[in-house]
């Protein structure tokens, strides 16, 4: 009888025989090939997994997306503020250059009416703007107005 020596470096092998081959053979050949039910199975789940993950991929840009428009909203907001407070600074400085040539009264009206009239000249272009726009939104055939 022969003896083995064993080191512990690599576990025994068991013994096998030519009719274990053959069954692990078979076992492959199966595995090889599963039904079509088990691959359609297989479709609809990596189609979930794919689903899932682009969910999750929609929902991350959705919130980035969100995330930067706060962002931008809020810096516009801060920026229309300092604007408010230059322009008021503005016609603050426009009376008291006017003061002394036409009288605090005059150099107050006519600081106003300015103004005003800048308003009203800002609102019809912006009137004309969205006139414009909205013909083009709902397709009518643009007017002589829409030109200017």
């Amino acid at each position: 009888m022969k003896h083995r020596e064993r080191s512990g470096w690599m576990p025994d092998e068991a013994p096998h025989s030519k009719a274990d081959d053959q069954a692990t053979v078979v076992v492959d050949m199966q595995a090889e090939e599963p039904g079509f039910t088990a691959l359609l199975q297989r479709v609809i789940d990596d189609g979930r997994v794919y689903a899932d993950t682009e969910m999750a991929r929609q929902k991350l840009r959705a919130s980035m997306l969100g995330a930067a428009g706060r962002d931008a909203a809020l810096m516009i907001l801060a920026a229309l503020f300092l604007l408010f407070g230059a322009l008021t600074a503005l016609l603050v400085a426009c009376v008291w250059m006017l003061a002394p040539v036409v009288g605090v009264l005059g150099a107050l009206a006519i600081t106003i009416l300015s103004a005003l009239l800048m308003v009203m000249l800002l609102l019809l272009v912006a009137r004309g703007r969205v006139r414009r726009a909205v013909r083009i939104a709902f397709g009518s055939a643009p007017t002589q107005e829409d030109s200017l």
